[in-house]
């Protein structure tokens, strides 16, 4: 018999992934989101690929072992802001935390957005500590211990600033187009 009159629970926070053509880190990222602390109606987990990769298997695989929302949808884009605007189109809820396909957030990653956010309430994004390793050679890793450098491997907002600013600069491409939505926000508050 149908539930009349309660609506359904709507996740808070949504985790946007501009996916790459990188299946393993993607398998490992989704591992890390679905061990999170909070409970998985509490969020949901957007993947956005291109039309070229085979990312859709990953995804589905991760649906299939856990209890989350877990949502893939390809593009005609390599580029990572059009795959991240695509990401805030379809995200409902209150807040968006944006991670990379070759990142594992900690345990209490989701958790300690929404509690900043709460303690926080006037704040319109936050930025996190990231640590990663760059010792192999031509090796590319992002750092960001001491803030000001809005990586979006670790980046959330409020979902109204995103509509606000307009999402990403589509111009930037595949880099500072984090830095760029980072002092648009800035600008608001």
């Amino acid at each position: 018999m149908p539930n009349k009159g309660k609506a359904k629970h709507a996740p808070e926070i949504r985790v946007i992934i501009a996916g790459h053509n990188r299946p393993d880190s993607l398998r490992e990222t989704l591992k890390a989101l679905r061990e999170q602390s909070l409970s998985p109606s509490e969020y949901e987990v957007i993947v956005i690929g291109y039309t070229q990769t085979s990312l859709q298997r990953v995804v589905d695989e991760n649906k299939s072992l856990a209890k989350h929302a877990f949502t893939y949808k390809e593009i005609d884009s390599r580029w990572p802001d059009k795959k991240r605007n695509e990401g805030i189109r379809l995200a409902r809820g209150k807040y968006v935390a944006f991670t990379d396909d070759d990142v594992l957030p900690q345990k209490d990653w989701l958790q300690k957005i929404i509690e900043s956010f709460k303690k926080n309430p006037n704040a319109l994004g936050i930025e996190g500590y990231t640590d990663g390793d760059n010792t192999p050679l031509l090796s590319h890793a992002t750092k960001n211990k001491k803030g000001g450098e809005y990586p979006t491997c670790n980046l959330a907002f409020k979902k109204e600033i995103l509509e606000k600013v307009n999402g990403f600069d589509e111009a930037y491409h595949f880099f500072r187009e984090d830095t760029d939505i980072a002092y648009k926000v800035l600008q608001h508050g």
